[in-house]
């Protein structure tokens, strides 16, 4: 309408979005399988940082949680329940939304391995860093894939919890979704 109104009042010659159909192009989430998530998990790498870095992504793999709200993460955020399981409890910066995860022995030892070592559960490295050591564990171990910190979110959802027969709905909980359509992208 408002650039209709430009071209009215002689403001531009023609509206730049005549041509926009207003279809959304999805693309197909990246996750790793079983097997390319275990080669990451066995790798020793030679460089403290590259190991910072795995230990993060399996972190993130093994527990959905998004960069944003996994470097928040503290002892404070673990509780347990009346099972004696322990949970991950948090509220989801992006949508306010609840997200509680239970912690996976893997997620236990990476938690075990920084305590009284970080301010939080796992190290904190800016994003830009993250996805730039994880393109080069990606290529130290050949995986054909470009891993980002959202490639572990991904891996939770469809390898980790969808993959091992846990409901939709459950996945869409932990992931702090607000509907079940934005994790039934995963599920494809």
């Amino acid at each position: 309408t408002i650039f209709n109104y430009g071209i009215k009042m002689d403001l531009i010659n023609k509206n730049p979005f005549n041509k926009y159909d207003g279809k959304i192009k999805t693309t197909e989430a990246v996750f790793l399988t079983n097997e390319e998530l275990l080669r990451i998990e066995s790798k020793v790498f030679p460089f403290e940082r590259l190991e910072k870095v795995k230990d993060i992504f399996l972190f993130s793999c093994y527990t959905g949680y998004a960069p944003v709200d996994a470097c928040k993460l503290t002892k404070d955020n673990i509780i347990q329940d009346s099972e004696n399981v322990l949970w991950l409890k948090t509220n989801r910066q992006k949508t306010g939304t609840k997200a509680n995860v239970p912690l996976l022995p893997a997620v236990m030892n990476i938690i075990h391995k920084y305590e009284d070592k970080e301010v939080g559960l796992i190290p904190k490295i800016s994003n830009q860093k993250m996805n730039a050591y994880l393109k080069e564990i990606g290529d130290i171990i050949g995986l054909n894939k470009n891993l980002t910190w959202y490639v572990a979110r991904h891996t939770f959802a469809t390898t980790v919890t969808l993959g091992n027969g846990i409901k939709i709905e459950n996945v869409s909980a932990m992931l702090g979704h607000t509907t079940i359509r934005q994790t039934q992208h995963y599920a494809k």
